[in-house]
């Protein structure tokens, strides 16, 4: 799809993050529609497979985080999207090598999906995050997760 206009961009990220519908377009009415989303850390761009364990990082501690999609967990401004409040990821408990997670992903959880989850998108600003013993990973609100 080529360029959209600003408007139609939030009204996207709206729907897929949020679950507001589109009038007269769109609706969030789909069997076993998403309440949450997944959040991932990723040491390495995920491959357009959709699949969200791509280069998803390993370490004793980490899990995807739930965000809620119902207008609490994501705002949407313009055509970019942040988290609402901070996403903190699962202490670091291991003494491997340090990982650095340099892209995060948003995907469907693995109950709505047979597999692991499917990803949705890994757009939005780098992130450099240096993850060693003791570390508990952590998205900013001013990261943009999302952009049309």
């Amino acid at each position: 799809m080529a360029a959209k206009s600003t408007p139609f961009s939030g009204s996207l990220l709206k729907l897929i993050l949020n679950g507001t519908p589109i009038a007269s377009l769109a609706a969030n009415a789909a069997t076993n529609a998403a309440t949450v989303l997944h959040v991932s850390l990723h040491t390495d761009a995920p491959l357009l497979s959709g699949d969200p364990s791509n280069n998803e990082v390993a370490y004793t501690g980490y899990a995807r985080v739930a965000v809620a999609r119902d207008g609490t967990g994501w705002v949407v401004t313009g055509n970019s999207a942040s988290p609402a409040a901070q996403i903190a990821f699962g202490e670091r408990t291991d003494t491997g090598p340090v990982i650095t997670a340099t892209h995060m992903a948003v995907g469907v959880p693995n109950s709505i999906w047979m597999w692991s989850g499917r990803l949705l998108d890994s757009a939005g600003q780098p992130i450099d995050l240096l993850i060693q013993n003791g570390t508990v990973p952590i998205i900013r609100t001013t990261t943009k997760i999302m952009e049309t």
